[in-house]
């Protein structure tokens, strides 16, 4: 997020230094020969602000910029402008091809239930969501396609025999996974800003030519609809998987302490409510750690989601139902927006052929295969470590939203 955040900021200050100094390798050279013999006041123009040439459009900073497109484009071969024209439709079919690929918001929310960072990377490593339906309330089971399906136990089903046995090597090899899945995840968001960033000052979009952060734009927003997914899973879900690690316990304590102590001010029971917080915390640190750096094939206890029970409200505040329909309505709205803004930037890229236009493509499919196969190699894991989702559920009437 930070790496995304810097590249953002870096490329909004980028305006109007970065545009025309560099381009990709396919036109990079002839770019850079009309820019320096041909477009030479155009560019230098851009780069001042200089309004000269848009007499009736002096405040308008895309007439500057549009100048110097316009030159670079006039010197342009018409074999070459038909090149462009082909990498606007490889990049403009981008987007939705990678909604297919991609994790949707539900199998993210998920995951950030036990591992809330590896969720958080695996969101920032790939562009795209893939899209929900609107106004159709499923359960997270089928959200999340094969959630409860029989087909990932062929799959995970030796692994998790061999990471649950109590073999030597198990611990070395349940560190492998982490690190692995970790590096892949890291990889994927290096990978995508990085590339995002060079598509923002090596080349143009048509629409906005004075502006860079369109691509950058377009990554982070997929990580804020991801963390909207995270929070709508918590309102309509609780992970009761935790029930039986003493957790439960020392909240139950603590509580039965406070009220003690509020009866009964005196020294010993303060030192002992003291002492029973500051466990809780110690529990709550570690649990973090155990969760977010284990496996969730060999997680113990393993993820169970039950229905959460709707609040009533309070004070004129809308219930948690009334919370989470709302929120998921606008998450499936955001994702459809978000694949059209990004089919938008990407067709409209300027000055890059088509051979540029299917490596950047591949690497943005790279990215997104890889964090797809560590989710799914977590929501697999989960399906194999843990029992049917739902059975925590209370019965009929009891927390349903519907």
């Amino acid at each position: 997020m930070t790496l995304a955040l810097a590249m953002l900021s870096r490329s909004v200050s980028a305006i109007p230094n970065d545009h025309f100094f560099e381009y990709f390798p396919g036109y990079g050279p002839g770019l850079a020969r009309v820019a320096q013999n041909n477009c030479s006041i155009e560019i230098s123009d851009y780069h001042a602000g200089v309004a000269e040439g848009c007499p009736s459009h002096a405040e308008w900073p895309q007439c500057i910029s549009g100048r110097a497109v316009d030159c670079l484009m006039e010197h342009m071969s018409e074999m070459n402008k038909a090149n462009l024209a082909a990498a606007g439709v490889v990049l403009g079919f981008l987007p939705s091809i990678l909604s297919l690929v991609g994790t949707s918001t539900a199998e993210s929310g998920i995951l950030s239930m036990r591992r809330p960072l590896l969720a958080l990377l695996l969101a920032a490593g790939a562009p795209v969501v893939s899209p929900l339906r609107m106004f159709e309330l499923t359960r997270a089971d089928q959200h999340v396609p094969g959630f409860t399906a029989a087909n990932y136990d062929e799959v995970f089903m030796g692994l998790s025999d061999r990471l649950r046995g109590d073999h030597p090597g198990r611990n070395r090899v349940a560190l492998l996974v982490c690190c692995v899945q970790y590096l892949l995840a890291l990889g994927a968001v290096a990978n995508l800003y990085v590339m995002s960033y060079e598509l923002s000052v090596k080349a143009v979009c048509s629409f906005a030519t004075d502006t860079t952060y369109h691509p950058l734009l377009w990554a982070v927003i997929a990580l804020a609809i991801h963390g909207g997914g995270a929070v709508a899973m918590r309102l309509r879900y609780r992970d009761t998987g935790t029930a039986g690690d003493g957790f439960r316990r020392l909240v139950a304590d603590e509580e039965a302490d406070a009220a003690s102590a509020g009866n009964n001010r005196n020294h010993r029971n303060n030192n002992r409510h003291n002492n029973r917080r500051n466990k809780n915390l110690v529990h709550r640190v570690r649990s973090f750690i155990y969760h977010e750096f284990t496996p969730s094939i060999i997680q113990d206890p393993t993820l169970t989601l039950s229905l959460r029970q709707p609040r009533r409200p309070r004070g004129g505040r809308p219930s948690t139902s009334v919370l989470f329909i709302i929120l998921l309505c606008g998450i499936s709205l955001g994702t459809i927006l978000h694949v059209i803004y990004g089919t938008l930037v990407m067709s409209s890229t300027m000055f890059i052929n088509t051979a540029d236009a299917i490596v950047l493509a591949a690497r943005y499919l790279v990215s997104t295969i890889a964090c797809r196969a560590v989710m799914a190699f977590e929501i697999g894991g989960m399906v194999t470590a843990r029992p049917p989702l739902g059975s925590g559920e209370p019965k009929r009437g009891e927390g349903s939203d519907r």
